[in-house]
């Protein structure tokens, strides 16, 4: 099965070993440079935009636990145990839902003003919820996309190498096929004596 923007095949070994190593790293250093620039677009908008909710706090909190995530996506991507990239993913789950709820509480803030009419409400207010929402749309879809990246290393590694390893020993009917042995002979003269005899 392909997974979207190919990091299915991204993941899929080539020709050799090296070269996995290289496509990990470089899904590793994308991942977490894309954590720290949401995280920091996401700490300006509540300075930017005086949140109330979220406070700034919890998103403290959220941060530390995304950045423990990230560390079990590391350890699940180079020692392909894809069920540790499952933290990352439910992290960057609750990161969407919490700024669904943000664009919902202010959205209803804006209708649910009394004081002023709907039509006679000051135009910078509702230009602020709309930036505010345009801006949550764009830090979300950035999760969106961290959250495919856990998704993609649980998919393409479900179980761990150990547990691999020992599915294709019993991936023909569960019958182990060991190997003929082999016998080394240590010859204690020439190769020519040994195969044309010694000559007078």
């Amino acid at each position: 099965m392909t997974f979207g923007y190919g990091l299915h095949e991204w993941l899929t070994p080539g020709q050799n070993d090296r070269s996995l190593n290289i496509k990990k790293s470089i899904l590793g250093l994308v991942t977490f440079l894309l954590l720290i620039l949401l995280s920091a677009a996401e700490y300006f908008f509540i300075e930017a935009f005086f949140l109330v909710f979220p406070p700034p706090l919890l998103h403290a909190i959220l941060f530390l636990i995304e950045l423990l995530s990230f560390l079990l996506f590391i350890h699940a991507l180079f020692n392909e145990k894809g069920p540790l990239a499952i933290p990352l993913c439910v992290t960057q789950a609750i990161r969407v839902l919490l700024f669904a709820g943000v664009l919902i509480y202010y959205i209803i803030d804006y209708f649910n003003d009394e004081d002023v009419p709907l039509e006679h409400r000051n135009s910078n207010r509702s230009k602020w919820v709309a930036k505010l929402g345009s801006h949550l749309i764009f830090v979300a879809m950035g999760h969106v996309l961290l959250f495919y990246c856990g998704w993609a290393c649980y998919r393409r590694f479900p179980h761990s190498s150990a547990y691999r390893s020992s599915i294709s020993k019993h991936a023909d009917g569960g019958q182990f096929h060991p190997q003929g042995t082999h016998h080394v002979i240590v010859l204690e003269q020439p190769i020519e004596q040994a195969m044309y005899g010694k000559r007078p």
